[in-house]
């Protein structure tokens, strides 16, 4: 028996309906700050950086479970500091006081409690082949700051660097890396060039993988082919 006209509607609208719904993007957290509060100064009279590594961490918060946090502040009797909060699952980066300041802050993770930031011989061994994207979420007042993401294989190093996004996603194309996606051993994200009272909150570091738009259609058909085999049933032959 041939398709009603009324079934190739149903067909079509459940295809558009498809095609035009955001399918949900799959996501490995490297950092979302909800674990392992931290507070780390810096004073630029102490004439280098300010380090510290927060171990322990559950894996669901932070990938590999261990987060060193670095920054150094340069300029005149210049201080800094940045504080995570695990409770608003935040890292807030805040120039103090000092003249011709300037502030570099780091987040590393390399999945061994050490106290030092291990690069090529880290243990995160993760594959990000799957992935598309790493966004930092952060907000942040009067900032004209760089962020820069590090990835370390067991052999390579590259580094890609973006204008700070002061309200939402700074995101960092995966496929503008030519090493090995598959043997990432390391990772560190840079917030450079902060001057006072320019304030930074991260909310979260994640590798995103974005839905293909022919994942859509895939869904519209199976929606369609469904409201087929129902109309079937209802009309047997």
């Amino acid at each position: 028996m041939a398709a009603s006209p009324k079934l190739f509607a149903l067909c079509a609208a459940a295809l558009l309906l498809a095609a035009s719904l955001p399918l949900p993007a799959a996501a490995l957290i490297i950092d979302d700050f909800g674990a392992g509060d931290f507070t780390l100064e810096e004073d630029s009279l102490e004439g280098g950086p300010s380090m510290l590594e927060v171990s322990g961490l559950p894996t669901t918060n932070v990938v590999g479970g261990v987060r060193g946090v670095w920054q150094q502040a340069t300029g005149n009797l210049s201080t800094s500091r940045v504080v995570g909060n695990s409770t608003s699952g935040t890292a807030a980066i805040t120039p103090l006081v000092g003249t011709n300041m300037d502030v570099d802050t780091r987040f590393h993770y390399d999945g061994i409690a050490n106290g030092v930031d291990d690069t090529f011989n880290g243990a995160l061994a993760l594959d990000l082949s799957g992935f598309d994207v790493v966004e930092i979420s952060a907000t942040a007042a009067f900032v004209d700051a760089e962020v820069r993401l590090f990835l370390y294989t067991s052999t390579q190093l590259q580094i890609r660097d973006a204008p700070l996004v002061t309200a939402g996603i700074t995101s960092f194309d995966l496929s503008t890396y030519t090493l090995d996606l598959s043997d990432i051993q390391a990772i560190r994200v840079a917030i450079n060039n902060l001057t006072l009272a320019e304030l930074v909150t991260i909310d979260s570091i994640q590798a995103v993988a974005v839905p293909e738009p022919a994942a859509g259609v895939l869904l519209g058909v199976g929606l369609a082919g469904l409201g087929l085999r129902k109309r079937r049933g209802a009309h047997p032959a």
